[in-house]
């Protein structure tokens, strides 16, 4: 299951930095390869400028992952959700990192508010499922898979939900 495919990613990108001439040059420089290392200053005095630039932060964390450095990017996605707690784009990106490191416990609760923020991140649906199996809580699990269920429109995926919705009550 994708995480976020790439298309929104890139539409969150264009939407944000339309709005930010400073952010779009700095996106600019860091993807296009001209000069990454000066788009990521840039976003870093943005931050020093305003701390509160959930974008800048947001996107720090991001290079931080690309960079191998998940403590960085987990505080920085740890700032986004305490700056602006109804972003459900930093909710997602903070539950994916916990995921990424293991920490189911924290990354159900952050995949949880992904989804009360934003339903349209289904995706959450899915891994909210996998972390309540390896908590040991199949009811719950299959409750988020029987609510994915519907809205799955890629057929391997709809045939896993389907195996793992029956597993789960023959358990």
């Amino acid at each position: 299951m994708p995480k976020q495919s790439a298309s929104k990613r890139e539409q969150v990108a264009e939407r944000t930095a339309q709005n930010d001439p400073d952010l779009e040059r700095a996106l600019y420089l860091v993807n296009s390869g001209s000069n990454p290392m000066e788009g990521i200053t840039l976003l870093r005095q943005m931050v020093e400028e305003d701390s509160t630039n959930v974008e800048a932060q947001l996107w720090l964390g991001r290079f931080s992952i690309q960079s191998n450095q998940l403590d960085k990017a987990l505080n920085r996605f740890k700032t986004v959700t305490r700056i602006q707690p109804q972003y459900a784009d930093g909710w997602w990106e903070l539950a994916m990192l916990q995921w990424d490191m293991q920490d189911h416990q924290d990354a159900l609760v952050s995949f949880e508010t992904t989804y009360a923020l934003d339903s349209t991140f289904q995706n959450a649906l899915f891994f909210m499922g996998q972390c309540y199996e390896k908590s040991g809580d199949s009811a719950a699990a299959l409750d988020a898979y029987e609510r994915l269920l519907p809205r799955s429109e890629d057929p391997a995926v709809t045939k896993w939900l389907e195996q793992q919705i029956n597993e789960l009550r023959n358990t």
